[in-house]
């Protein structure tokens, strides 16, 4: 889970970040020290995400989206009312900020 933000973080010790491309339009971010997931951005369709896990205060946020839900473990069944996106429909997503830049 992400929270997104305006724009990539700035991070102190921003040193110690490591990139994975994850996919072809997604890249994780990881401490290099300690292995934590701390963010994950899609570039190209201007997304960039804070991992909610990282977050001390997630008073005030709202759960709105689950993405890639055909691809979801059947144990993963959230009770908020969410937008809904298949692996097709956030890939279309993708697509679309990509060819409007």
């Amino acid at each position: 889970m992400t929270i997104r933000a305006a724009q990539p973080a700035s991070i102190a010790g921003g040193e110690n970040l490591s990139v994975f491309a994850s996919s072809e339009w997604g890249q994780r971010q990881f401490c290099k020290i300690c292995g934590t997931h701390l963010f994950f951005a899609a570039p190209s369709a201007n997304y960039f995400g804070v991992s909610a896990g990282s977050v001390d205060d997630l008073a005030g946020l709202t759960f709105t989206t689950e993405i890639f839900i055909d691809c979801k473990p059947d144990i993963y069944d959230f009770a908020n009312k969410t937008r809904r996106l298949t692996e097709a429909e956030f890939n279309a997503l993708l697509a679309g900020s990509q060819s409007s830049e």
